[in-house]
């Protein structure tokens, strides 16, 4: 019976093991969730604004992109999109920008003037950026235009500091 006993005791322990385990690792993920949300809303949020640059170009009309950051929602051409659940337009506090030479807290989530991206006629997009983040501000994200003869949307993740991405 004593030899018995024993073993159920190693059982339980291993149980316990393997569910701590678990628990560790499924809290790992959920975190790797929220920011494949947000990098997934941003890859859908460039492919918006180039599809929009492009059909500016194509018609030969100027088109827009208007953002609501309190729904966290985009319009674009009559038609409108919410981001994820856990994705907002938003950033860490106290982080500067814009991503490609950093030197100001960040203040708005929404840089383009009356948050509305504009694509003139002949395809140029008006400068600004966009800043995703997920509702815990755990990761960040930004899409930025420049100013230039050639527009071209940049995706960036703060990792230590702001990193171009592809």
């Amino acid at each position: 019976m004593i030899v018995r006993a024993g073993f159920f005791m190693l059982e339980y322990m291993i149980c316990v093991a393997l569910c701590a385990l678990c628990l560790y690792y499924g809290a790992h993920m959920w975190q790797s969730l929220d920011r494949l949300a947000v990098r997934t809303e941003l890859d859908v949020l460039a492919a918006h604004c180039t599809c929009m640059q492009q059909e500016a170009w194509a018609k030969a009309q100027p088109h827009v992109i208007q953002f609501d950051t309190y729904t966290h929602t985009y319009t674009c051409d009559g038609s409108s999109f919410a981001l994820a659940s856990p994705v907002i337009f938003g950033y860490i506090p106290a982080l500067k920008g814009p991503p490609g030479s950093p030197h100001a807290p960040i203040t708005d989530p929404i840089t383009f003037v009356g948050h509305h991206m504009t694509s003139a006629r002949q395809g140029i997009l008006q400068a600004g950026t966009i800043y995703l983040t997920n509702k815990n501000h755990t990761c960040q994200y930004a899409l930025s235009n420049a100013v230039g003869a050639f527009s071209y949307m940049r995706k960036y993740v703060y990792s230590n500091g702001w990193k171009h991405i592809c």
